[in-house]
């Protein structure tokens, strides 16, 4: 349901990936320690970071990195340097908005829900 209404990738194409998710999940939670999933390609689709060049080439990230720093007005000791620090840069926004109560929630909760 959540990929659906996200435009999610397959996990099947993501498979390599979700399997060190989901391992990654177990492990944690055997410390208790709370998970969230977030989105960071949903989120930057929100903020029009697509328009703009979004895990194009290299050369947009500064242009991408300009608009989130603007948006949550965050001051970065360094310039990001890869679609990957974007990403995480992105992935710590929506724990901002998760924890601001500014977030939104895709999917179900029996299924697991995505937060963005």
């Amino acid at each position: 349901q959540c990929d659906r209404e996200i435009s999610g990738m397959s996990p099947m194409f993501l498979a390599g990936l979700t399997a060190r998710a989901i391992r990654l999940k177990s492990e944690l939670k055997s410390y208790n320690i709370p998970l969230m999933e977030g989105y960071p390609a949903k989120l930057a689709t929100i903020l029009g970071l697509r328009a703009l060049g979004y895990k194009k080439q290299k050369q947009y990230i500064n242009d991408v990195t300009e608009v989130m720093i603007s948006a949550y007005k965050l001051n970065l000791v360094d310039p990001l340097e890869s679609w990957h620090e974007v990403d995480a840069v992105l992935t710590a926004l929506i724990h901002l908005r998760y924890a601001n109560k500014q977030h939104q929630t895709f999917g179900q909760e029996e299924e697991g829900l995505v937060y963005v």
